[in-house]
């Protein structure tokens, strides 16, 4: 929390330093997964993308002030991140094992954006770090044991807690890069959000999990142009 606030803070002085600032809104749907390994290797090779969604608030604001070619762009999004699995086994009783989990996170991004004029649109490119928060997560697990159906759901607290496996860090950091088009004050975006922060409780066998989301966006950028 104190790490959101001092970076809440940053933006409000950024903001103030600039005269040209643009806000604006955006949502759209993210598909995330998860890449999960440790000493013997990888083992989210099974795991497949989860739908979901984001939605906030942006700011851009130029690096230089009579320059709307490079910018800086930050924020404050609500978006879900987390995977699928789905997996048959077959010993004294055939069945299947259905695993989903959605994480809800506070995230800000950290990117710098470069516009090209392209006739009637302009294309743009950014690329930077992002910081998120945990803030509520849930676990879903179906089993089907000769057409038996075992449906619980938990909620998951966002601790490290060395006595429940379950439990996950509520801090993510990582790297944007992505790309889009604006068409007068809209704009449709692409984004990639490679996890570098080990969201794992578990310490044996050097276990990582880091997230990895793929985001396409609609957004209104106020006084754009």
């Amino acid at each position: 929390m104190v790490v959101m606030v001092l970076v809440g803070t940053a933006w409000m002085g950024i903001t103030e330093l600039h005269a040209q600032t643009y806000y604006g809104i955006r949502a759209g749907a993210n598909f995330s997964n998860m890449l999960v390994k440790d000493n013997f290797g990888v083992s989210s090779d099974h795991f497949k993308m989860k739908p979901g969604f984001h939605i906030g608030v942006t700011a851009e604001m130029p690096f230089v002030e009579t320059n709307d070619t490079f910018m800086f762009e930050t924020g404050l999004l609500f978006t879900t991140k987390g995977f699928r699995s789905t997996r048959n086994f077959s010993n004294s009783s055939p069945g299947q094992m259905a695993i989903k989990t959605t994480a809800y996170y506070l995230e800000v991004p950290l990117t710098a954006k470069a516009y090209y004029q392209l006739e009637k649109v302009k294309i743009y490119g950014l690329f930077g770090p992002y910081l998120g928060r945990g803030v509520n997560r849930r676990a879903m697990a179906r089993a089907i044991y000769d057409n038996y159906i075992v449906d619980p759901e938990e909620e998951i607290n966002w601790e490290q807690d060395d006595e429940h496996a379950d439990h996950i860090g509520g801090l993510d950091l990582g790297l944007i890069i992505g790309g889009g088009v604006q068409l007068n004050a809209m704009q449709i975006g692409i984004n990639y959000g490679l996890g570098l922060e080990n969201v794992s409780p578990h310490t044996t066998g050097k276990a990582k999990a880091k997230n990895r989301v793929l985001s396409l966006s609609v957004g209104y950028k106020f006084g754009g142009r």
